[in-house]
């Protein structure tokens, strides 16, 4: 069956996919657009499977900060290349991943995956990106933090690979202002230097033993 151009530009503009991928899906499915989309989701599990072995050691780390300061996250997702971490796909992946965790708070990477936004459920959009860039990419972890009575401070490092999620108790709430720099600047103290523990008697005596040893 023919397929027009249109056809292909709408399967295209709902689903991400390639031209020729969207041309093929709409060939095989005989001009069935759902059938088509359905084609290349099933195309996206099956990428994803083979690449499942794979190692993912590039990516990029988002944080958002909310609810007035006193709600954080921070996200990591994972690819393959630093080429594919600069992405547009890639990256607007990334934000909508980010979007649910701010909007659902999940416990875990596993309820994560099942949840939607707009129809979009995250699973089925992680084997859609896989299956158009062609390389594993995975969500590999997050996390959330509240506060009550502080403020909640983020920074991420140039390039993404890096990210700092800092809570400050008891700020005064007109005081916000003023303690927000400084805990940006100990944010970026944090992603320089890597401490251990905030005190420093909370680091393991026998770490401490082994250093001095060293």
């Amino acid at each position: 069956m023919a397929v027009s151009a249109n056809q292909v530009k709408e399967l295209r503009e709902k689903t991400g996919a390639g031209m020729m991928d969207c041309k093929k899906a709409l060939e095989e499915a005989n001009g069935d657009f759902e059938k088509a989309v359905e084609l290349l989701r099933k195309k996206g599990a099956s990428v994803a499977a083979k690449r499942a072995e794979r190692t993912a050691n590039e990516g990029i780390v988002l944080t958002r900060v909310f609810n007035n300061g006193k709600t954080g996250a921070i996200l990591e997702v994972n690819c393959e290349t630093d080429f594919v971490a600069k992405s547009d796909d890639f990256v607007n992946f990334t934000k909508f991943v980010m979007d649910i965790v701010t909007d659902n708070k999940p416990v875990d990477v596993s309820s994560l995956l099942s949840m939607s936004k707009n129809g979009k459920n995250v699973a089925d959009e992680l084997n859609a990106i896989i299956g158009k860039i062609g390389e594993k990419i995975e969500v590999s972890r997050f996390a959330i933090d509240n506060t009550v009575n502080g403020e909640i401070v983020d920074y991420v490092h140039a390039g993404s690979k890096l990210g700092v999620l800092i809570e400050a108790e008891n700020v005064p709430t007109d005081k916000t202002n003023v303690f927000e720099p400084i805990l940006k600047d100990i944010a970026m103290q944090v992603a320089a230097m890597r401490p251990l523990s905030i005190y420093r008697d909370e680091v393991d005596k026998t770490l401490i033993e082994k250093e001095v040893e060293i």
